[in-house]
């Protein structure tokens, strides 16, 4: 056996090396972008939720765009509480950072509407989100499979 390689393998590697990493980029790009534009689209309804401040216990009205601006600036916990039996898909609880009107600054809220905050998620953002994952893994996919038949 011999553990020499030619110049054709070689090409090869380096050839699917590229390809890996400009691939991976794709993904991430279009991940990016998509969660970005699914955003920039919740930002754009028009509705509002019932929400109450953890720190004051003031309940108030916010609107998507006030609390989805905050998102690119700090941490959000966005974990829905699920109930406790296996299988369930409704949530009871969710905690975001909103601008409290009453604290004079962005603390964390709990939606009294989750189930209207899934719904608008749903039919606002996931479409655009499925979109661009597919534009990011349908074509390294196919170029990948084309290029592994030669």
């Amino acid at each position: 056996m011999s553990f020499i390689i030619t110049m054709w393998e070689w090409i090869k590697i380096i050839f699917a090396i590229v390809f890996s990493v400009g691939s991976i980029t794709w993904v991430i790009y279009n991940y990016i972008k998509g969660h970005r534009l699914g955003i920039e689209a919740l930002c754009q309804v028009d509705t509002t939720f019932t929400v109450t401040c953890t720190v004051c216990d003031n309940t108030y009205e916010v609107a998507p765009r006030d609390f989805l601006k905050i998102s690119s600036f700090r941490i959000q916990k966005t974990k829905y509480v699920q109930k406790g039996f296996v299988g369930s898909e409704q949530a009871l609880a969710l905690q975001r950072y909103c601008p409290c009107p009453y604290c004079k600054r962005d603390e964390l809220a709990k939606f009294h509407d989750v189930d209207k905050v899934q719904e608008l998620d749903k039919a606002v953002a996931w479409p655009i989100m499925i979109k661009y994952a597919a534009i990011g893994l349908l074509p390294p996919i196919i170029i990948g499979s084309i290029i592994m038949r030669f």
